[in-house]
């Protein structure tokens, strides 16, 4: 159903509802403005937006982790066993 049909659709089930339910759809549609806004509040600000690849002046080339960590956790692996 595309969005012309659907409105076509709401728009004639709100003309047959009574005011009491008319007041429930309301109430609903309210409640629904009230999520959208309390997800975006809570996830609007996301600190790494800004944040650019390699900021800390790193090469993209240079491994993550430096060989002198991966022979530590070599020498701590032959050690655990």
């Amino acid at each position: 159903m595309n969005y012309p049909e659907l409105r076509q659709k709401i728009a004639q089930q709100l003309e047959q509802l009574s005011s009491e339910k008319l007041i429930l759809v309301s109430d609903f549609i309210d409640s629904i403005k009230q999520d959208q806004s309390m997800i975006k509040k809570e996830f609007s600000v996301n600190p790494l937006t800004n944040m650019k690849p390699y900021a800390y002046l790193a090469d993209p080339s240079e491994p993550a982790i430096s060989p002198d960590d991966w022979e530590i956790n070599e020498e701590f692996e032959e050690n655990d066993s």
